[in-house]
């Protein structure tokens, strides 16, 4: 409601119709139809083009290196957690800790968890001290191979940024999602539809509890209970995708550059991440 009140007062849909020929979302309808939810006008729905998600390349390290970099063992179960930057990722991990010493902690798993170079100092020394007492945690600031780290996870718990969720995608994890609410629901509505389909596992940061998480966790684990993304269940080809509607776009539209300050709408384009703010 607040995106298409703004859009509305800013005359958003006014200028695209007046200024664009096409609309690039980088994103699903399946996951979020903007035209629907933001009640485009008809002239700029027919404008939107879908792209799929951008992903990051893979990392070119092999999964047995990973496993042995992490002195993982045959039959151990690995558990990335991360939270991006870290500026507001201590309850998470606390969380996260405090399951790990519960009644529904997973068994055989070794556990990293990347606090991200922002997470204020103070925090950092008090999940450190938590972690210290748990032989199967290594709690560290940075990753310098998140990808490799990510594809040789069981499971990954994480916070719910564009980057973070889209990377659990493309390499099929299985991901337990606590996304951020505040300032705007962008994280909650991606995770929330995505659960939806069954390709990731989502709790709202009010319901985070310990036993909660574990639980979430456990499913993750499970081969014949986890969501992951399987090949097809997401549209992940959003970068070459991207550019094959903007090469066919201007292929058909011809522009001058002399011409292009007196028509500002000939082939122009708009790229829009996905979801928007709701």
């Amino acid at each position: 409601a607040d995106t298409i009140a703004e859009w509305k007062k800013q005359g958003y849909s006014e200028a695209i119709a007046a200024h664009y020929d096409r609309v690039e979302i980088v994103g699903s309808p399946r996951v979020f139809d903007a035209r629907r939810e933001y009640q485009m006008p008809r002239a700029v729905g027919e404008k939107v083009r879908y792209c799929g998600y951008i992903c990051k390349p893979r990392s070119p390290r092999s999964l047995a290196s990973v496993r042995q970099e992490l002195g993982l063992g045959e039959g151990d179960r690995f558990v990335l957690v991360t939270a991006g930057g870290g500026e507001d990722g201590f309850e998470l991990m606390r969380t996260y800790l405090a399951g790990l010493g519960g009644a529904r902690q997973p068994e055989r798993v070794k556990t990293l968890m990347v606090t991200g170079p922002d997470m204020p100092e103070a925090q950092r020394q008090e999940l450190g001290a938590i972690a210290s007492t748990l032989p199967e945690v290594t709690l560290q600031i940075f990753a310098p191979d998140m990808a490799g780290y990510m594809q040789a996870a069981d499971a990954v718990v994480a916070m719910g940024g564009y980057n973070t969720v889209t990377e659990i995608l493309a390499l099929g994890r299985p991901g337990a999602i606590v996304p951020r609410i505040r300032p705007v629901t962008e994280q909650w509505i991606r995770a929330e539809r995505m659960e939806k389909l069954e390709v990731l596992r989502a709790v709202h940061p009010d319901e985070l509890t310990p036993d909660r998480l574990m639980e979430v966790l456990a499913l993750q684990l499970d081969p014949a209970r986890q969501y992951r993304c399987r090949e097809g269940a997401i549209d992940l080809n959003g970068l070459p995708r991207l550019a094959q509607h903007l090469a066919a776009l201007m292929a058909s539209r011809p522009v001058r550059v002399r011409d292009r300050a007196r028509t500002p709408n000939n082939a122009g384009a708009i790229a829009v991440p996905q979801p928007l703010p709701a």
